[in-house]
């Protein structure tokens, strides 16, 4: 059995497989739920109108600011909004995304 040399820049194959099996598990049922609240629905619904009405520089809930997140994290879910135009995927995106941030910055 050949073995992985660190310096050759390539991960080991026990890495690889984790993280597929992670992807696997993280992803099954994307899009199956509708999120969830009390949460969940709010966010959503903010980077909905963000992403429908153009107004992508300050979060806002009925005209008003909201600023208990991040711009980012609405920013985020708005664009992947954008792209696949499901509301129910695009909010479960960054917890996928920073799940496997976190997986990465372990190794």
């Amino acid at each position: 059995m050949r073995r992985s040399n660190p310096d050759d820049g390539r991960p080991p194959r026990q890495l690889v497989f984790l993280l597929l099996v992670a992807l696997l598990l993280l992803t099954a049922g994307l899009g199956l739920r509708a999120p969830w609240p009390p949460d969940e629905p709010r966010f959503a619904l903010i980077a909905r109108d963000m992403a429908e009405h153009g107004t992508w520089l300050f979060p806002t809930v009925g005209g008003v600011l909201y600023p208990d997140k991040p711009p980012m994290f609405f920013w985020f879910v708005a664009g992947i909004y954008s792209l696949l135009e499901s509301i129910d995927i695009a909010v479960l995106v960054p917890g996928i995304v920073f799940a496997f941030e976190i997986v990465r910055r372990q190794k």
